[in-house]
């Protein structure tokens, strides 16, 4: 007959294997996220491609890759609005309601940006991280594309004349 402490201890030893579980469970997560932000960064590092992440409550920057930063600067404390457009409140065409009623659809707009006097193509998305609401967008300067554009148009003769 197994006495009343004899069934403590089975129960206390069932309590740590199903802690131990949890944990094991727990870095299987970390493990697999480190090895996504390896291919995160990988991804986000690829030469043109403008990428940050911004709270779309706030406006606050939390995230800019490489590419952004030799652009703008540092990004720790500023608004979007502020760093990336040169404004003094939330920009015109912002997207933020949009990319919360489409919640995960990206949504593709082409812009441009007075303050680097180029034309943006981006790819914004809502994402929830930690109870955070933020925008993910991922960007690429069109300029040299569109000129490129321009100039195959006119050499064969695709282009639209235009009135004087």
């Amino acid at each position: 007959m197994i006495e009343e402490q004899d069934k403590e201890v089975i129960e206390a030893i069932s309590i740590k294997n199903q802690a131990l579980e949890k944990v094991d469970k727990l870095l299987n997560k970390i493990v697999h996220k480190l090895n996504m932000g390896d291919t995160f960064g990988k991804i986000a590092n690829l030469p043109g491609a403008l990428i940050y992440v911004a709270d779309i409550d706030s406006h606050e920057l939390v995230y800019m890759n490489d590419e952004m930063i030799k652009i703008f600067g540092d990004h720790n404390n500023k608004k979007c609005y502020k760093l990336l457009q040169n404004k003094e409140s939330e920009c015109s065409f912002c997207k933020n309601k949009e990319i919360l009623e489409q919640e995960s659809i990206p949504i593709k707009y082409i812009h441009y940006n007075e303050n680097i006097n180029q034309i943006v193509l981006c790819i914004d998305v809502f994402y929830t991280v930690n109870n955070n609401r933020l925008r993910f967008e991922l960007a690429f300067m069109m300029n040299d594309l569109v000129e490129d554009f321009i100039n195959k148009c006119n050499e064969f003769k695709l282009c639209p004349k235009t009135k004087n």
